[in-house]
């Protein structure tokens, strides 16, 4: 076959993969929606940090009560402050928001598109945010870490974010005191975090507001429903051992980490097989109109080898939260990641090549320090 042929062939099974694609985001999209209704929503904007609290219910009559919270499920789109709210009305369809239907809804859930940072579905992520946030928190984090309603409902946002649309926060906004940095950090399960989330019974599910607009984000309640017969379920109320507390040490888990850690300093770290891949490429193993696409694949999957290999005290919180040895690799890999960025595939495979090589060393001898710091 020759080359024009064969490009000419893989254009056509990638149009036809793509059609397929296509079809099968189709089928799998948000559920067909029943008429849409006239709901009244609620706003209002409260201090610190200017959060925007939102309630919803039967129109004219909502009221701004804990009953009546609901939560913004797709970041990305706009919020409904800015319009779809305006004269205190939505449309939208109230659904019972269950497996692929929960997943449907969302644009981006981190369980698909990072599943290395979560082994749980979209929706047990979803159930046991709400379950521990605002206002439903069995476990008394509220009450436990002295939070307003205000910073409760700000987190508590925050981390439904980090799993319907993979809004991982880096970093924390200015305005978030210590007592908010720790209950994000039990929300999304982060390092150090200083309590479990809550147990969810199996029959729970909670109710949504489906925009008709998709332009705007869909609306989680806090109203807990049976998944199967769509019921109002009474207050769960947790067990003993349930209580939020600081977690005690596990001395056989950190020394798993740790042992992790030395295998990702040395064979498993993505910055580690940058060497080999740089020789490859700088020896002319990869031709050079090759060069370019086999850079984009390193870059696009650095972040998700991260992510995979590196234990979880790198991953998750503020760097302020963080032991001092997963503040270091954090900030190393972020300059990794930009010099990284700043590669010129058109350089040609000598240069792309050197500058790999000159990365993969600088990275790996400043894990592998990293790791020593840590014993």
């Amino acid at each position: 076959m020759t080359q024009s042929n064969a490009l000419y062939t893989h254009s056509i099974a990638a149009a036809f993969v793509a059609a397929l694609a296509m079809l099968f985001g189709l089928a799998h999209a948000a559920p067909a929606q029943a008429q849409s209704e006239q709901y009244g929503i609620e706003f209002e904007i409260r201090h610190p940090g200017n959060t925007k609290m939102m309630w919803a219910g039967d129109k004219g009559s909502v009221e701004q009560s804990p009953a009546n919270v609901v939560y913004g499920f797709n970041s990305s789109r706009e919020h409904p402050f800015r319009g779809v709210g305006k004269g205190g009305v939505i449309d939208a369809t109230k659904v019972v928001a269950t497996g692929e239907r929960i997943q449907g809804f969302a644009d981006a859930p981190l369980s698909v598109r990072k599943p290395a940072w979560t082994d749980k579905s979209l929706e047990r992520n979803i159930l046991e945010v709400m379950e521990t946030g605002y206002p439903i928190d069995v476990l008394g984090l509220q009450s436990n870490y002295g939070l307003t309603d205000a910073q409760f409902y700000e987190v508590t946002q925050r981390a439904l974010w980090h799993y319907t649309d993979s809004d991982i926060l880096y970093e924390y906004p200015h305005n978030y005191s210590p007592q908010m940095r720790k209950t994000y950090s039990i929300l999304v399960e982060g390092y150090g975090a200083d309590s479990p989330r809550a147990q969810v019974p199996d029959n729970l599910a909670l109710e949504m507001y489906a925009i008709k607009d998709g332009e705007y984000q869909n609306l989680l309640t806090a109203t807990r429903v049976d998944k199967v017969t769509g019921n109002r379920l009474a207050d769960f109320v947790p067990e003993a051992d349930q209580v939020a507390g600081p977690p005690e040490f596990d001395e056989q888990a950190e020394s798993a980490a740790t042992d992790r850690c030395d295998m990702n300093s040395t064979v498993a770290n993505p910055v580690a097989w940058m060497i080999p891949l740089g020789t490859f490429i700088a020896s002319g193993g990869v031709p050079a109109a090759a060069v370019a696409e086999q850079f984009d694949t390193v870059s696009e999957r650095f972040d998700d080898v991260i992510a995979q290999n590196f234990p979880h005290w790198g991953r998750e919180g503020s760097l302020a939260d963080q032991p001092e040895s997963a503040q270091k690799l954090r900030e190393s890999l972020l300059k990794v990641n930009k010099r990284l960025s700043g590669v010129d595939p058109a350089a040609g495979p000598a240069s792309v090549g050197a500058e790999l090589v000159a990365i993969g060393i600088g990275g790996t001898q400043i894990t592998t320090d990293v790791c020593g710091e840590r014993k």
